[in-house]
């Protein structure tokens, strides 16, 4: 369960979160924020991450408090998916193998054929395992960002907006899986397909 309770933040003086966008998502559910540009979509899920204090208000994950002492621990358990990636020059191979042993991940015991089995689920050719992490297009590095959080299970997933050449239908499929293997997932996005295939959602301005 993943949980933010009567939350007020304002940033550059404008007030991005209030009081009634207070939510909870369990577990097998998916929860879809939307709003307009600048509304604060991405500072939400900094905010569930720990990594954007509240002015007032607290995130819970499963009755423990997550605030500065407890949020590298509890961000163990998340999977997050930026709308931009700022990723390092190297291999999605090197990348991917850096990720499989942090420390977080290590008890999983996966290796190269974990992933690959979870690629071909998902129809990502096995040949971006090669390519350098510049070369791979922003979308297809979110969907394998997709499928390592996938092969780890991850206890709450986080995907900010994604690149348009992603297919909708597939990711939500994805996200779906992981909700109906016990994770409470928060997406953003103001496209009406994924909007109405999420059980819950939070509105932080009109949008169209």
């Amino acid at each position: 369960m993943l949980e933010i309770k009567d939350p007020s933040l304002t940033l550059g003086g404008r007030e991005l979160l209030s009081p009634h966008h207070s939510f909870i998502v369990y577990e097998g559910e998916i929860l879809c924020v939307t709003g307009g540009e600048g509304s604060g979509k991405t500072t939400l899920l900094r905010v569930l991450m720990g990594l954007q204090p509240l002015d007032r208000g607290f995130v819970n994950t499963d009755g423990d408090l997550l605030d500065e002492r407890s949020a590298p621990y509890l961000r163990r358990e998340m999977g997050y998916v930026p709308q931009y990636l700022d990723l390092p020059d190297e291999t999605v191979e090197q990348l991917i193998e850096e990720y499989l042993y942090m420390q977080v991940n290590a008890s999983h015991r996966l290796n190269q054929d974990h992933v690959l089995a979870q690629w071909r689920a998902m129809g990502i050719d096995k040949a971006y395992y090669q390519k350098r992490v510049k070369d791979v297009p922003r979308g297809m590095l979110q969907w394998i960002m997709i499928s390592l959080i996938a092969v780890t299970k991850k206890k709450y997933v986080l995907v900010d907006e994604w690149d348009a050449s992603l297919n909708r239908q597939l990711v939500m499929m994805a996200l779906r899986q992981m909700a109906d293997n016990g994770a409470a997932v928060v997406v953003v996005s103001n496209d009406g397909t994924i909007y109405s295939g999420c059980q819950k959602h939070v509105a932080l301005s009109e949008w169209r």
